[in-house]
């Protein structure tokens, strides 16, 4: 298989457009990254033992479960809005339950170091980096 730099990628007709995999033509970005489209009340869980899981709102409403920390987040667009992000380590799970049509990113890159869950939401066009945080904190 070719290894591909940029593509086109489409949602197949469950919802899930698949950017990058392990072994794919994007195979050297060394992660799994998909978008899917929930429907109003449409559950995804998202769990790996031996993955780190980062949950990004695109858009919409979602009811997110970080680990057993629970909230509810809404973005209209990801160019008016900074973005929100549910984030574990391996063996861990995130629940998104959609409250409207939505759109999320799930990246997962292989790590079987242990952390505690995040929440984060930054604004928009600001990187927030936080040396020596503690990972259990929650960042709103």
């Amino acid at each position: 298989m070719e290894k591909k730099v940029f593509g086109y990628p489409k949602f197949d007709e469950s919802g899930e457009m698949i950017l990058t995999t392990y072994e794919n033509e994007y195979r050297d970005m060394l992660m799994d990254i998909r978008v899917y489209k929930l429907e109003k009340n449409q559950t995804k869980i998202f769990t790996s033992d031996d993955e780190e899981i980062a949950v990004l709102l695109l858009n919409g409403k979602i009811e997110i479960n970080v680990d057993g920390i629970e909230k509810i987040v809404s973005r209209k667009s990801v160019f008016l809005e900074g973005p929100y992000a549910g984030h574990v380590s391996h063996s861990k799970i995130i629940s998104a339950k959609a409250l409207e049509e939505t759109e999320v990113l799930v990246q997962k890159t292989k790590n079987k170091v242990t952390f505690k869950y995040i929440h984060q939401k930054m604004l928009h066009g600001n990187i927030q980096v936080k040396v020596g945080m503690a990972m259990s904190q929650i960042v709103e």
